[in-house]
């Protein structure tokens, strides 16, 4: 699936849960379903997006709290909603907090890379170098050996 399809399967999640959580009675911890669609929401949208996402999930929960009917205690329901929100909540943090150490882990992945080609190239340029080096060796070599010779054929030539 494709960001945008993410985020519009995560919003009509969203809404499903919703209506869900509107029409059973309270006590019944249905808004914990909201975490699916955060965990699809968040390779959908930028990171800063996920607490905002996160904000409209608390009204919600707080919206299906007075929007439900009623059934079960009422302080526990408040209870059970308010650790829910929390979970939400410190599972929000951790998934952005993920996302932004994986965020880094890859600009400093990329930057190796480059550092890396660029190591390579300059090996590449020094093995070069080191070649017509050696190039320039031998032939520096080959040209002593033939001035030996011609210094050596002079030097006979002068003794005769």
């Amino acid at each position: 699936m494709n960001n945008k399809t993410n985020f519009a399967f995560s919003l009509l999640l969203s809404i499903g849960i919703f209506i869900l959580d509107i029409l059973m009675p309270l006590g019944y911890a249905v808004y914990l379903l909201y975490v699916i669609p955060l965990f699809m929401a968040v390779s959908a949208v930028k990171s800063i997006y996920i607490y905002i996402i996160n904000y409209a999930y608390t009204i919600l929960i707080i919206s299906g709290y007075f929007l439900a009917p009623s059934g079960g205690a009422s302080a526990r329901a408040i209870f059970n909603r308010a650790m829910g929100i929390f979970a939400l909540w410190t599972i929000s943090f951790l998934l952005r907090k993920g996302r932004q150490d994986t965020e880094s882990l890859t600009r400093a992945l990329q930057e190796l890379q480059s550092r890396i080609d660029e190591q390579t190239s300059a090996v590449a340029l020094l093995q070069v170098e080191i070649a017509e080096r050696k190039r320039l060796e031998a032939l520096l070599k080959q040209l002593e050996a033939e001035h030996g010779k011609l210094i050596a054929k002079i030097e006979k030539r002068s003794d005769s």
